[in-house]
């Protein structure tokens, strides 16, 4: 026969034991939650710290874009979207656009381009700052050997923007 010796208060001991070596991992698992929760949010306001400066510059490049840099890139949309009209409409478009590209003045914008091929004449808007760029780039489209003639058309002054605007009529020769 065997005979249990053991009382309830020696489990109770065994108990106080296991807990008291528990208890120093335990506040060191805490210590580690809360150093961790402190970082991640030390390391959150630093990143919206950088968000804002970040927002900042795309808001100055932005307003930059917008007073200089967009008209060109307006101007250049312009002559994609309209030189995919006249590619659809024109069996030489290639020529005619290349022409067109070769003798337009950097300082001259298009606005608009129409083609009448039944009367071989391509219309322009354009748009620069003075008029010696409008004398210029009629001259420039009268010494191409494509174009038969040169009308200019309407032209006048924006002056809040100090542009002239001024139309051009093309005739392609035969």
């Amino acid at each position: 026969m065997s005979i249990n010796l053991k009382t309830n208060s020696s489990n109770n001991n065994q108990e106080k034991i296991n807990f008291g070596k528990a208890l120093p991992f335990a506040v060191i698992i805490l210590v580690l939650i809360l150093i961790a929760y402190f970082a991640l949010a030390y390391y959150s306001k630093k990143i919206d710290a950088q968000i804002i400066g970040e927002q900042e510059i795309y808001s100055q490049k932005m307003e930059e874009f917008k007073k200089g840099d967009a008209k060109e890139a307006l101007d250049f949309q312009n002559r994609i979207s309209e030189s995919k009209n006249l590619l659809l409409q024109y069996e030489n478009n290639l020529d005619l656009l290349d022409e067109i590209q070769k003798y337009i003045l950097p300082e001259v914008y298009l606005v608009k381009i129409s083609a009448d091929f039944d009367s071989n004449e391509i219309n322009l808007d354009c748009r620069t700052t003075n008029y010696d760029y409008v004398s210029k780039q009629i001259l420039s489209f009268k010494n191409s050997a494509f174009f038969s003639k040169v009308e200019a058309g309407d032209s006048n002054i924006v002056a809040q923007e100090e542009k002239v605007n001024f139309k051009l009529v093309l005739s392609i020769k035969k």
